[in-house]
């Protein structure tokens, strides 16, 4: 069967120095907010010789500045009308009638601060907010393995400015199932081979991350995108800068029934920091 295993990842990155071992993200983009917690500016920023810098010119008054580094995989877009709407969020692309988003690395930052003058910013510290479910398959990737699906309860969008009777939220609540397609032709014929995904998770605060549960769907399809084999896992817990890891024989049930639930069960042990699920 399937176990699984819940740590943290390296927690921070830094706008004034950025190091691609830590910190694998390439833009910046940052969200200001008025005092009364509307959007009234956004800016973007590469990230050059491992350094990002951001400087502001503003008005006496109370603020709150967003920034969201990310690794752009080719479908990031970034939408803003003043007072209004934010978006910053993955596109998908169809395979087999399939959504697939793409969801590269992500950090952010918020920071609320008051001005009386000209204001500049640097050295400020941003964390990790994707988790990564990590996909361990221990037996031998049959031949007629073409491409792995993995769904999950997750969020397409880093951020959406909502309203601001909500300011403290960063993603909604989710009940729908986002979906990753990914390439195993090269894996055939070989196990104990690791498939990853990153994952915005749902239903998120600012100021409190917290652990959510999602089922998990895996489909494996033939070149001809016919489905091959399916599992169903339930209750598998994410949260963000933490990677889960499912580990077991995903292929073993290849003349079975091609559907099969787990019940998982918790040992949990915060004072090393880590969660272990089996089932």
């Amino acid at each position: 069967g399937f176990s699984q295993t819940y740590r943290p990842f390296e927690t921070k990155a830094s706008t004034n120095k950025l190091t691609t071992k830590s910190t694998p993200i390439d833009n910046i983009f940052y969200v200001l907010l008025d005092n009364q917690n509307l959007p009234i500016d956004t800016f973007s920023s590469k990230i050059v010789d491992s350094k990002s810098k951001l400087d502001l010119n503003l008005q006496n008054g109370e603020y709150t500045l967003r920034a969201f580094g990310y690794n752009d995989p080719g479908n990031v877009s970034k939408y803003y009308t003043k007072y209004k709407n934010t978006n910053l969020g993955y596109g998908s692309i169809t395979f087999n009638n399939i959504e697939s988003t793409e969801i590269g690395d992500t950090f952010i930052l918020e920071k609320k601060f008051q001005v009386s003058r000209d204001t500049a910013f640097a050295g400020l510290t941003l964390k990790r907010f994707n988790a990564k479910l990590e996909i361990n398959i221990l037996d031998k990737i049959p031949a007629s393995a073409s491409h792995i699906e993995v769904a999950v309860n997750g969020e397409s969008k880093v951020y959406s400015f909502l309203s601001a009777k909500y300011p403290s939220t960063l993603t909604i609540q989710n009940s729908s199932l986002l979906s990753t397609v990914s390439s195993i032709y090269s894996l055939r014929g070989q196990s104990n081979q690791t498939i990853s995904t990153n994952i915005l998770p749902p239903d998120q605060d600012w100021s409190n991350f917290k652990e959510v549960v999602t089922p998990v769907k895996i489909n494996v399809y033939d070149v001809n995108g016919k489905v091959i084999i399916t599992r169903d896992i339930l209750d598998v817990k994410i949260m963000p800068n933490t990677i889960t890891r499912l580990s077991g024989n995903l292929f073993e049930d290849l003349t079975k029934d091609k559907s099969s639930s787990f019940a998982i069960t918790v040992d949990e042990n915060y004072a090393k920091n880590i969660i272990t699920q089996k089932f």
